[in-house]
């Protein structure tokens, strides 16, 4: 195909043909464009835009995923691929309510599709609408008796209500063999939730293995440790006091201000925000993503930054600021009493440097957690998009070690508001942490932030379950479970740091 439309082949359907050929070898941006030149040539070709939007949808182009799934359903309204897959982009843009929408719409439209109503069901439980997930489980089950997803949904719901024989019971009726890759992911990590729960600790910690071994498989990319240590060396060698003080923006006063919740992922930041967020002057937004992500990480940015004259660093700076802004107001559901909008996306704990240039102003609090306790819980977690580093789980230890390293140096930057606590406190005292973190804040205190887990926001992140009931301990020094199916290289890389950090390794065998 590409030697043919090197050659000067010009036909809307060829492009269609190569880009799902793309598509089909994970080359999304080059699948992208074939398809829009398809749809130049042939502006009604409705496979090519609806393929075109699942292309935008793996490469995380929610916005235009979204507006080319609409697209397609105004030219041919009952194309349910595009009503499931928009479905999609909603329940990933945390649009839970319009998720569940077009999932019932799929499911209605064809009762006998099994999928369309275990998808429905794995949006209901992560809702929280459990009696509801487990009627749509098994409605699917009875269509499919061995649907994987309609499995996992049923099992997670299970698990949830504390059925955990029963939950796994449920996902043995699962047939692996006709599931899709994901599929099968989830199956593999929520078996491991599920064995964990039973003390069945050297077989949970196989299953999530698999499921990493699988999710590794549906990625192109690998992490890779010297450039990510290497970037970050040479951003804290670009950004010195003297440079800090010297590139930084204006404070602007704004309402709401911004507020940073940051630390390793699966280390407490959702918990903290569910705190927060029930203080009526706080506005939680939960994993906000913006410019910051997408241009500071790139590695040469600070590099740039210091080759451009002062107006254009103020204005290339500031262009980021408004952007942040604007998403951040967009966010948050504010009164006029609300002082603070919060953004708890947990690895802007490796961008300290660029907030603090962006909002001098801004608070950022870390929540620091047992670094096993966080490299083992982010390794179990099947991140969908992204996050390279969980795959290996030395690679997640070579991640937290960087990441806080860097964070202990960009911390202490002239003028930056920063304060830290830890987890195991948050979630055995939390009143007074609580209160240190309001007063750091300016805030009276206000006994709701103890009552989280009534609030009827709903989170949209790994720990969401977690965050929808009362606190609990068993999450504090967890890793003891799993100490013997830890490689001496995970090991290593994180002895350093939990000596830093004031932890130490508990090799007393847990209660049973």
């Amino acid at each position: 195909m590409r030697q043919a439309i090197d050659l000067g082949l010009t036909d809307a359907a060829a492009f269609y043909h190569y880009g799902c050929a793309l598509a089909a070898l994970g080359e999304y941006p080059e699948a992208a464009e074939a398809f829009e030149r398809a749809l130049v040539l042939k502006p009604d070709f409705l496979p090519a835009r609806s393929n075109l939007a699942s292309c935008r949808f793996e490469l995380r182009d929610f916005a235009q995923a979204e507006r080319l799934y609409r697209q397609t359903l105004e030219s041919d309204p009952g194309n349910l691929a595009a009503c499931h897959n928009l479905g999609q982009v909603f329940y990933l843009t945390q649009r839970i309510s319009e998720a569940i929408e077009y999932f019932k719409r799929s499911a209605e439209a064809a009762p006998h599709e099994a999928e369309f109503r275990a998808n429905l069901a794995t949006m209901q439980e992560a809702d929280n609408q459990l009696d509801a997930a487990a009627s749509s489980a098994r409605t699917a089950l009875a269509l499919d008796p061995h649907n994987v997803t309609a499995a996992v949904a049923l099992a997670r719901v299970l698990r949830r209500r504390g059925q955990t024989a029963e939950a796994l019971s449920a996902l043995s009726a699962a047939d692996l063999h006709t599931s899709m890759p994901r599929t099968a992911i989830a199956y593999w990590s929520e078996r491991g939730h599920i064995l964990d729960v039973l003390d069945r600790y050297p077989e949970a910690f196989d299953a999530y293995a698999k499921s990493k071994v699988l999710l590794a498989e549906t990625r192109l990319q690998r992490y890779d440790p010297q450039a990510t240590e290497k970037a970050l060396v040479r951003e804290r060698s670009l950004l010195t006091p003297e440079r800090v003080t010297a590139w930084a923006l204006q404070p602007e006063p704004s309402t709401p201000a911004p507020l940073f919740i940051v630390g390793f992922p699966r280390s407490g930041t959702t918990l903290l925000e569910q705190m927060l967020g029930c203080h009526p002057q706080i506005a939680p937004c939960g994993e906000l993503e913006t410019s910051i992500e997408r241009e500071a990480d790139a590695p040469d940015y600070f590099d740039q930054l210091s080759q451009l004259n002062e107006n254009d660093r103020q204005a290339r700076l500031a262009a980021l600021r408004t952007d942040y802004m604007a998403a951040l107001h967009s966010h948050a559901s504010h009164s006029q009493e609300t002082r603070y909008a919060s953004n708890k996306l947990p690895l802007n704990l490796m961008r300290i440097g660029i907030i603090r240039l962006l909002f001098p102003e801004a608070p950022i609090i870390h929540v620091q957690r047992h670094p096993l306790d966080a490299v083992l819980s982010a390794y179990f977690t099947p991140f969908l998009f992204g996050n390279e580093w969980s795959l290996r789980l030395a690679d997640t230890a070579h991640l937290f070690a960087q990441s806080w390293q860097h964070a202990e140096a960009m911390r202490k930057l002239p003028g930056t508001r920063f304060l830290r606590v830890r987890y195991e406190e948050l979630a055995t005292d939390p009143e007074p942490v609580l209160k240190q973190i309001l007063a750091f804040l300016n805030l009276p205190w206000d006994p709701r932030c103890l009552d989280f887990h009534q609030s009827e926001r709903i989170v949209r992140t790994a720990s969401y379950a977690q965050v929808a009931c009362a606190l609990y301990q068993t999450s504090i020094r967890r890793y003891r479970h799993y100490l013997g199916c830890i490689d001496t290289e995970t090991l290593a890389l994180l002895q350093p740091v939990i000596a830093e950090t004031g932890y130490e390794v508990d090799h007393t065998p847990p209660a049973s």
